[in-house]
């Protein structure tokens, strides 16, 4: 009982005091390096996500261009086939005689 009360008055109440102090510190630098070290990896497995998004995006951007390249070469070559039957046409046209129906 004689230690309790010395621990409770004077240098003996201050030492319980910056012991308490010093463990909640230590306790807290610990909790901030544990939260950090978790941060860290949220950010890494972000960062990777990311990365593979930008990949798929690139990957879909080039399919886009390639179907647009190919629409254009079918649209080419419809109106090429278009305007080939129309001179055909207008051949067979000028061989007709005058009154005949086509």
């Amino acid at each position: 009982m004689d230690q309790l009360a010395q621990v409770v008055t004077g240098g003996g109440l201050i030492t319980l005091l910056g012991l308490v102090v010093l463990y909640f510190m230590n306790s807290n630098r610990q909790d901030r390096a544990q939260h950090l070290t978790v941060i860290a990896a949220q950010d890494l497995k972000i960062e990777t996500m990311e990365k593979r998004h930008d990949a798929k995006i690139a990957a879909l951007e080039k399919k886009i261009e390639n179907l647009e390249k190919e629409v254009d070469t079918e649209r080419s070559a419809r109106h090429a086939a278009e305007f080939e039957a129309r001179t055909a046409q207008h051949k067979l046209s000028l061989l007709q005689p005058p009154g005949e129906a086509s």
